[in-house]
């Protein structure tokens, strides 16, 4: 009887949390728009934190990009006085111009895979992948080979999260494959695993656990500058307590592997 009578009380709540779900797989927050009077408060409430909060973080993403170009400029003024200027501060200027560019390509590279934010919304690979690969297509207008290899419906993850984590490993595959690469997503027990391949130059040997380690950002290049995504990726990486590894691909260049937990 009491578990009926708790069961009654709380189905109230059935029309919210279908809602919520709703959100999570990739819909537009839409709450009944009846609802009984005792929640009807706490349930605008939410509708409108949510809403908030999903516009403050597009303005505070556009502000970011807007400012990364306006300071495209005065960079380039900057780099003509390192180039120019032969006193003894030439070297000062030279890497205060390097660590400002390395700035700003970091935000314009994390602006332009993520696109228009969508907080809330879980990320559904066979959806998003392929506007992603679209991108990249057009951005690198080099004529590579991406083989998907991914599952139907939702991770239980952010969709701009992993569209900055999977869209800035594709983005230095891409920059390095000769013409393949492969993305492939499987599900565990315990977690999902992500693994980004190309057929590029790759590392030497001693270099994939020295990738692995914090705050490295080396690319195929050997290029610290060229690196800045995989610094994106690992921030992503740790902020869902997740692991990371390096190894030589079967296609015979860089193969990414990561490891992300399935939360109970």
């Amino acid at each position: 009887v009491q578990k009926s009578i708790i069961n009654r009380n709380f189905s109230i709540f059935a029309g919210i949390h279908r809602a919520l779900k709703a959100m999570h797989e990739g819909d537009e927050l839409r709450f009944p728009t009846e609802v009984p009077a005792e929640v009807a408060d706490l349930v605008w409430e939410i509708e409108q934190t949510l809403q908030r909060s999903a516009k403050q973080l597009q303005r505070s993403r556009t502000a970011i990009g807007n400012l990364a170009h306006e300071l495209k400029r005065p960079l380039q003024n900057l780099r003509w006085l390192s180039e120019h200027h032969h006193g003894e501060h030439s070297a000062e200027l030279k890497l205060l111009y390097d660590q400002l560019q390395t700035l700003v390509i970091r935000e314009l590279r994390r602006a332009s895979i993520s696109g228009t934010p969508t907080p809330g919304k879980r990320f559904q690979p066979n959806v998003d992948l392929p506007v992603l690969k679209t991108l990249l297509n057009r951005q690198h207008s080099r004529n590579v080979s991406l083989t998907l290899n991914v599952p139907d419906g939702a991770m239980p993850y952010d969709r701009d999260d992993m569209l900055e984590l999977i869209g800035n490993l594709l983005d230095n595959a891409w920059r390095f494959a000769h013409t393949d690469i492969r993305l492939s997503i499987i599900q565990s027990s315990d977690q999902w695993i992500l693994t980004v391949e190309d057929d590029g130059p790759g590392l030497a040997k001693d270099e994939y656990d020295v990738l692995s380690q914090r705050g490295v950002t080396r690319d195929e290049s050997g290029s610290d500058h060229q690196g800045l995504g995989l610094h994106i990726c690992q921030e992503v990486v740790a902020s869902y307590s997740g692991r990371w590894s390096f190894q030589r691909s079967t296609l015979g260049g860089l193969a990414v592997r990561v490891e992300l937990p399935v939360r109970q």
